[in-house]
């Protein structure tokens, strides 16, 4: 399937001082895929993927330290289109398809089409990370982020412990460095 992507960003830091910086900005985006693969029959992938989507978002973080502890918040909203074209039940088997035509389809389909079409709606995000240095050796810390709109509604949290090998001698750095999952690389 052709995928294409843009995205394009700015921010504005509304402070921006050597314990807290604060910052606000825009992002829009725009991908295309090639075909609707977004089904579960032979030839289709199972992937969100419609023709057009289109996003515009209002993001805002706020990063800082206090004594031991640094932070980082984050919340955005945003607000997007999508629309995606119908999509044969067996995309990439013509023999498969022509059978489907003759055969007896699921409850709400007339032909062996899954229908497109086009919908909108808002989303939000939030997004927190906390860190405490315990001595000049180790650091605790935790990772919460919540993402959402119709139909994806993620959680994610966790707490770790990280060590670093050369003491950390100065101010406690900001922002918190937690662990990505392997699936964010």
């Amino acid at each position: 399937n052709s995928y294409f992507a843009a995205r394009v960003s700015g921010g504005l830091n509304v402070i921006n001082q050597d314990d807290v910086q604060v910052s606000v900005g825009l992002s829009a985006t725009q991908w295309n895929y090639g075909k609707d693969l977004s089904h579960y029959t032979y030839g289709q992938g199972g992937y969100y993927s419609p023709q057009s989507y289109t996003s515009f978002g209002l993001p805002l973080e706020w990063t800082g330290r206090v004594g031991r502890w640094s932070y980082q918040l984050k919340g955005s909203v945003s607000y997007s289109w999508s629309r995606s074209d119908d999509s044969p039940f067996y995309p990439h088997d013509p023999a498969l398809q022509a059978l489907a035509v003759g055969s007896t389809l699921p409850s709400g389909y007339s032909s062996p089409v899954y229908g497109g079409g086009s919908s909108s709606g808002v989303g939000y995000a939030l997004k927190g990370a906390f860190e405490y240095k315990i001595n000049s050796d180790y650091f605790i810390g935790t990772n919460l982020n919540m993402d959402r709109s119709a139909y994806y509604a993620p959680n994610f949290f966790n707490v770790y412990f990280r060590r670093v090998f050369t003491p950390w001698t100065q101010a406690v750095p900001y922002p918190p460095r937690p662990p990505k999952p392997y699936s964010q690389y």
